[in-house]
C-alpha cells in the first residue's frame, strides 16, 4: 500500500514538474515573442521616420543647389539678392518645414534673410556651418548642429552650401533652417508611451532632435552611448536593450543609420511599460 502511495506521489510530482516546466517555457516563449514584436514595430518606425528626415534634408539641399547656381552665375550684388529674395518668397510656402533661408557674404554678414526684418549688423561668421564651408572647399551640403536662430530665437537645424566667386574662391554661404518644432510635432503624434523617446542624431553622436524635448539635451553628444560604441560599429540597423544615460530608464531601442546621409534615427520604448501587456 505504501509503495503504491509513493508511486502515486512520484507520478503526481513528475506531472506537476512537467506542467510547471511547460508553463514556464510558454511564459518565456511568449515574452520572447512580445519582445520580437516590439522590436519589429520599432524598426518599422525608424524606417518611416528616417525616410521623412531624409526627404526633408534632400529637398532642402536641392533647393540650396539652385540658389548656389544663381549666386555663382549672376553674382551676389544688391539687385541679384533682391531677385533671389522674391524667388524665395514665392517658393518658401511650398516648403512649410523651412523656418528660414539666409544668404551670407564671405565675411559672415547677412545679405538676405526670409525672416524679416533681420537683426541689424547680424553676422554668422562664428557659426559651425559657416566655419565649415569657409575652411572646406567641398561643394556638398552640410547638416549643422542644433542652434538658436538669431532671426527668431527658435531652435533650428541648418542645412547649408558654400558658393564661390568667379575665381573659385569662397564667396559665402546659403543656408536653410529647419525648425525643431516641426520634428517634435511629427514625433509627438507617435505613441511611444510615458517612458518612450524618439531621437535624430548625427553620425558623430550629436543630438539633433529628441522627443520628448528637453532643452538641456540640445547639441549633446552621445558618441559614448552603447548605440555608438557597441551596436553601430558592426551594423547600420538593429535593436538593443540598455539603460539610458539621460534618465536611468531601461529601454528597448530600435536604430537605423541612413545609407545616404550622416543621420541616425532611434525609437526607444520603456521596457517595463512595453511588456505590461505580456505581464498581464
Amino acid at each position: 500500500m505504501k509503495r503504491d502511495i509513493h508511486l502515486v506521489v512520484l507520478l503526481l510530482t513528475v506531472i506537476g514538474c512537467s506542467l510547471a516546466s511547460l508553463t514556464l517555457w510558454k511564459v518565456m516563449a511568449s515574452r520572447e515573442q512580445a519582445l520580437e514584436d516590439i522590436n519589429t514595430h520599432g524598426l518599422n518606425l525608424t524606417q518611416a521616420l528616417s525616410t521623412y528626415s531624409e526627404g526633408i534634408v534632400r529637398q532642402s539641399s536641392m533647393f540650396l543647389l539652385g540658389l548656389v547656381e544663381r549666386l555663382e552665375t549672376e553674382g551676389s550684388g544688391p539687385a541679384q539678392i533682391e531677385r533671389l529674395s522674391q524667388l524665395i518668397n514665392r517658393q518658401q510656402p511650398l516648403m512649410p518645414q523651412l523656418s528660414g533661408i539666409t544668404i551670407y557674404a564671405r565675411d559672415g554678414r547677412w545679405l538676405m534673410s526670409s525672416n524679416r526684418p533681420f537683426p541689424v549688423g547680424a553676422n554668422s561668421s562664428d557659426r559651425a556651418y559657416f566655419i565649415h564651408h569657409r575652411d572646406d572647399p567641398s561643394r556638398e551640403s552640410f547638416i549643422g548642429p542644433p542652434i538658436r536662430s538669431r532671426a527668431n530665437q527658435e531652435w533650428v537645424i541648418t542645412i547649408s552650401r558654400r558658393f564661390n566667386d568667379a575665381n573659385g574662391d569662397f564667396a559665402g554661404v546659403v543656408a536653410v533652417t529647419l525648425g525643431i518644432e516641426n520634428f517634435l510635432h511629427l514625433f509627438g503624434q507617435i505613441d511611444v508611451g510615458r517612458d518612450g523617446a524618439i531621437g535624430l542624431t548625427y553620425t558623430d553622436g550629436t543630438l539633433l532632435v529628441r522627443y520628448p524635448f528637453r532643452e538641456q539635451d540640445m547639441g549633446r553628444n552621445f558618441s559614448q552611448s552603447p548605440i555608438y560604441t557597441k551596436y553601430l560599429v558592426e551594423k547600420t540597423v538593429g535593436t538593443a536593450s540598455f539603460t539610458s544615460s539621460l534618465d536611468g530608464v531601461e529601454r528597448l531601442y530600435a536604430f537605423r543609420k541612413s545609407d545616404q546621409l550622416p543621420l541616425v534615427t532611434t525609437v526607444a520604448l520603456g521596457q517595463h511599460e512595453a511588456l505590461a501587456a505580456w505581464r498581464m
